[in-house]
């Protein structure tokens, strides 16, 4: 009787550890309640938050490296026309000589 009543405390805290665990995977990955089907392995959870994890960091070093980017491009069309000006400047002043 006394194992009994052990295993049930034992199944009611693992299905309480279950649920908590649900709702925080709910919380944390932002997906709505019901949409979980039960998770048997913490281990394949954590490995897709790490993917998760890894895949944003490098769409980060994208954007940065595509800013960066943009960021000389501007930089050089800013230098093409400030070179079209002088020489239009140039031509002005000299070409009716």
């Amino acid at each position: 009787m006394a194992d009994e009543t052990c295993w049930d405390l034992i199944c009611r805290e693992a299905m309480r550890v279950s649920e908590e665990l649900e709702k925080q995977v709910i919380d944390e990955d932002a997906v709505d309640e019901g949409f979980l089907v039960p998770v048997k392995n913490i281990w394949i959870v954590n490995k897709l938050r790490m993917e998760i994890d890894a895949l944003k960091a490098v769409l980060e070093e994208k954007e940065k490296a595509l800013v960066e980017k943009d960021k000389a491009v501007a930089e050089e069309r800013e230098a093409n026309i400030e070179k079209d000006r002088i020489i239009a400047e140039f031509e002005r002043r000299y070409g009716e000589e």
